[in-house]
């Protein structure tokens, strides 16, 4: 008889195929069958899809605070080079996807989120700290003058993630990489001297 599997490897497997899928497109015996676990299991860890679907924003949110710490919170790369460092991230992730995936947050948020009372407040936690990530990480660039500083690094970090988060929608959509390019060589220009 087959041991429980562990709720990561659930999580991780609906994550994988709902980035991929969408939320809709995606059902639980679908999930079930990837992960290779018998329907009690499912049901052992969550009372219901929509749990399962706050467990895969925490997910996702987890993996960019991942990437944060390397890029944008490092504390070793000046403002610029932490912008520089998360752009050279998220161009290679969203090339290696073919340009059809755009953000797992965004993308899920943007399905999700009217729907379900339960998943909405999860993507706005995770929403709200890249919010701040950018935020830090502007003021940060500010104070060693890497980063222009004619605006509020608050404003400028809602600039940022507004821009990359409308251009990998526009991105996912016609799947061509011109729209998020081009949004980082526009954030570029306002932020960085020279």
């Amino acid at each position: 008889m087959q041991t429980q599997p562990p709720k990561s490897k659930l999580v991780e497997t609906a994550a994988a195929l709902i980035y991929r899928q969408g939320w809709n497109a995606t059902g639980i015996n679908q999930i079930l069958t990837e992960a290779r676990v018998p329907k009690g299991s499912f049901y052992y860890h969550f009372h219901s899809k929509d749990e399962l679907g706050v467990a895969i924003v925490k997910f996702h949110g987890q993996k960019l605070q991942e990437t944060y710490v390397c890029t944008l919170l490092n504390e070793q790369l000046t403002g610029r080079e932490a912008l520089e460092a998360f752009f050279d991230w998220l161009l290679e992730r969203q090339s290696r996807n073919e340009w059809r995936l755009g953000c797992p947050i965004g993308s899920f948020t943007n399905e999700i989120a009217d729907s379900s009372e339960l998943i909405a407040p999860a993507c706005r936690e995770v929403l709200v700290s890249m919010l701040a990530v950018f935020s830090a990480t502007i003021l940060r660039g500010q104070k060693d003058q890497t980063i222009v500083a004619t605006d509020d690094a608050n404003e400028l970090g809602m600039l940022v993630a507004s821009a990359l988060q409308g251009a990998m929608l526009l991105m996912k959509t016609v799947r061509q990489e011109a729209p998020l390019r081009i949004a980082i060589e526009c954030i570029r220009r306002k932020l960085f001297r020279g």
